[in-house]
């Protein structure tokens, strides 16, 4: 700092107001290090300097090393008691989850087929837990050296993909053949033509049953353009953040 010039402003927490204000150090200069000083004379070097600066000579009670390291551990304090409960609470329930395991496998018998099905449950059921936990990338191992499990597949569904369906050429004349096949093999043999009571029934089971799903199918589209829309596409160029 300048000869002539002072932190009073920052250190009274008025110029950038900080929750727990400003701890105010003197720290070693290079000088002092060279020359041996240790914490103790730096210490109380930095006392004095409060105590006798003009600035600061009012708030030297609440400033220093020592009054910094007082704060750090009541926060450090703070924490730990805010932060006990949930956590006994975190460990008493693995602590019981341990002594529920510890208690079914007192009377094991590995030729048990109820115990050989019960087993092949669980591990069926904690491979979804894991495989939804890597799409969603809740899981507690995270790989540091590239993209993996949904990340992998969000990156090549926005980057990927649109380009594939660029690439990708179609042949008019192969793609009406193959729609003039589709229309031949929707009309089958048309046997019923046959018999028109047996024809006539037909339509109406086909027509009511329709007509009973009807609804439920609506709701479904209108549930499927609800999600879309929900969707946030952060990849689109009008979102903030954006990266080419």
């Amino acid at each position: 700092m300048d000869e002539g010039t002072d932190a009073r402003d920052v250190l009274e927490n008025k110029l950038l107001p900080l929750r727990r204000g400003y701890v105010g150090v003197v720290n070693r200069s290079q000088k002092d290090i060279d020359g041996k000083k240790d914490i103790k004379a730096a210490m109380l070097a930095e006392r004095k300097f409060f105590l006798s600066h003009p600035a600061y000579r009012h708030i030297a009670d609440r400033m220093g090393t020592p009054h910094l390291q007082k704060v750090l551990n009541q926060q450090l304090t703070n924490h730990i008691r805010d932060t006990l409960p949930n956590f006994r609470n975190k460990l008493q329930g693995q602590l019981l989850s341990i002594e529920h395991e510890v208690e079914a496998y007192k009377n094991f018998k590995p030729e048990d087929p109820t115990r050989k099905t019960k087993a092949l449950l669980q591990m069926v059921q904690q491979f979804a837990v894991d495989f939804e936990k890597r799409i969603e990338g809740s899981g507690d191992q995270v790989d540091t050296l590239e993209l993996s499990g949904g990340a992998k597949i969000n990156r090549i569904f926005h980057e990927r993909f649109p380009f594939e369906i660029v690439k990708m050429e179609f042949n008019e004349k192969e793609l009406r053949r193959e729609i003039s096949y589709a229309i031949k093999n929707i009309h089958g043999i048309r046997q019923l033509a046959n018999f028109p009571r047996l024809c006539e029934e037909t339509e109406r089971i086909v027509a009511n049953h329709i007509r009973e799903r009807e609804g439920k199918t609506k709701d479904q589209v209108l549930l499927l353009i609800d999600i879309q829309v929900s969707y946030i596409n952060t990849n689109h160029e009008d979102f903030i953040g954006f990266a080419k």
